[in-house]
């Protein structure tokens, strides 16, 4: 007997999966200045959502460790943000834009700077 009735998810999850998706990539510091573990109750404030028909466009705003190559990095979130939003929602993607809005710099690499 099939389940009647429907399912709705709520923007701030799939905001929240987006975040900690891109959180999880070698190289992202913070989204948006913040760091990712503490974005779960404000991820919409930090991924912007909008729908293309019934797909799915994410946009997400990323600070950059230093010495990382910023288009591998936003490639990864992509991919990375993709698959758990598709995977746990069963939502299409059509697009993830990734915005590097800064580099966050160590202590030790803000000193070789001149």
């Amino acid at each position: 007997m099939a389940a009647s009735g429907s399912v709705k998810i709520a923007e701030d999850v799939i905001s929240a999966l987006a975040i900690v998706a891109a959180g999880e990539i070698e190289g992202v510091k913070y989204l948006n200045d913040q760091k990712p573990k503490k974005l779960s109750k404000k991820a919409k404030k930090h991924i912007k959502l909008s729908y293309n028909g019934r797909n799915l466009v994410i946009d997400v705003y990323i600070i950059v460790k230093y010495g990382f190559v910023i288009p591998k990095v936003a490639s990864a979130v992509q991919e990375n943000v993709i698959e758990a939003v598709e995977s746990m929602s069963g939502l299409k993607v059509e697009a993830v834009n990734v915005h590097c809005t800064g580099i966050s710099f160590n202590k030790d690499d803000s000193k070789n700077i001149k």
